[in-house]
């Protein structure tokens, strides 16, 4: 939600307002705010889902899959449960990385 130069928000709005072909793209908001307020604050920037950091492959794959279902990606939904799982290793690799 918070980058340099521009917010998460900030950039979902412009894409959302965008004539372009990714005007309708999924947006998942990856951030540390975590409270009701702000969970809010990225739905009327028109997100479609939101995971707390540190991330939780549970709830990432949970988000994935609304928004994919949701919407022309199901072609996704073709990754496997093995492709699942080394992505939730990456994601936990990262995350202790991040701590140290």
């Amino acid at each position: 939600i918070y980058m340099p130069g521009m917010g998460g928000r900030d950039a979902t709005r412009q894409l959302r307002a965008s004539e372009g072909p990714n005007r309708d793209i999924p947006v998942i908001a990856v951030t540390a705010s975590a409270t009701p307020k702000d969970w809010e604050a990225c739905h009327a920037a028109g997100m479609n889902a939101h995971v707390a950091k540190p991330l939780d492959p549970s709830q990432l794959y949970t988000a994935l899959s609304e928004v994919l279902s949701a919407g022309e990606f199901n072609h996704l939904e073709s990754v496997t449960p093995e492709q699942w799982d080394e992505i939730g290793q990456s994601i936990k690799e990262s995350n202790k990385a991040g701590k140290e």
